[in-house]
Order: structure tokens, then sequence, then C-alpha cells
């Protein structure tokens, strides 16, 4: 099957050709000892490919997804939903005023127990969560204690 060439392709394919090339040729004219004035415009060309290639790429990212949960129970199981389709890793990030213990409802018990769960299933898989402290009280002694409880708890693991 032939494909379809498009004006960006056959820019982008110029770029990639061209970068070493004016490298090359940058690199060479300072060995040879070339006029600076002859140099200049292949740094510029250089710079320009780059920039060029980095912009595609820039443009081409997927946005990171961003989910707000209205309440801690549809957190709590959205989040043991996506744990069981887990593979190897988990990233997670919440802020909250308070530590997890102060959620009791059924949905975030299930939500920690699947968690458990899941790192026995998977030896040598990776659960992280960053947890953000709150900077003034009431709720900054309570999460810092919490913290440093897991902290303790996590040693004692290992």
């Amino acid at each position: 099957m032939r494909r379809k060439l498009d004006v960006q392709s056959v820019e982008r394919r110029a770029l990639l050709i061209s970068l070493p090339v004016v490298v090359g040729s940058s690199v060479l004219a300072n060995l040879l000892a070339w006029d600076v004035k002859w140099q200049i415009p292949l740094i510029f060309a250089a710079l320009y490919i780059v920039l060029s290639l980095l912009m595609e790429i820039r443009d081409n990212q997927k946005p990171s997804s961003f989910t707000h949960y209205n309440h801690s129970d549809e957190f709590f199981t959205s989040f043991s939903r996506l744990v069981q389709s887990a593979e190897r890793r988990i990233y997670t990030s919440y802020v909250r005023k308070t530590p997890p213990p102060s959620f009791q409802s059924p949905a975030a018990k299930q939500y920690f127990r699947d968690v458990v769960q899941w790192m026995r299933r998977n030896p040598g898989a990776s659960f992280h969560r960053i947890i953000g402290v709150p900077s003034a009280e009431p709720y900054r002694g309570e999460m810092l204690r919490w913290l440093v409880l897991q902290r303790h708890l996590a040693c004692l693991r290992w």
C-alpha cells in the first residue's frame, strides 16, 4: 500500500536529513577555521531544524488526564476499578484535608483492600501516591502525624 505524501511529511523528512548535514558542516567549518560569517548561517539552520522538530513533538503530545470527583466515594469506587486493570505501576495523587483513616466508607475500605491485594498479586509492581498536606491548621498536624506513621509502617515492612 502506498503512503500519501503531504507537505508536512516531506518537510519533516527533509529536516531530519538536513540536521546531521548542517551540524556536520558547522563542525567542519570550525575545524577548517572558516570565517565566522560562513558558520553563523549553519548554526541558525541547525537551530531552526531542532526547533521545528521540537514543535512537532510538542504538538503531537496528548494532554494528561484530569478527573474531578464530587465526593470521596466516587473517587474510591473509580480508583478501585482502575487498580483492578493496572499491570505494573500505579501513580496517583490526590488532595485532601484529613488522613485516609478518616474515610471509613465502604468504598474507601474496598479501595485500600484492592490496592493491598493488587500489590500481593503483582510482585515487583509499584504503587506510588503523592499526598498533599495542608499548609495551615486545623488539618496540617493530623496529616503530618499520619504521614510519619505511614513512613514508620513502610520501614517495618522492609
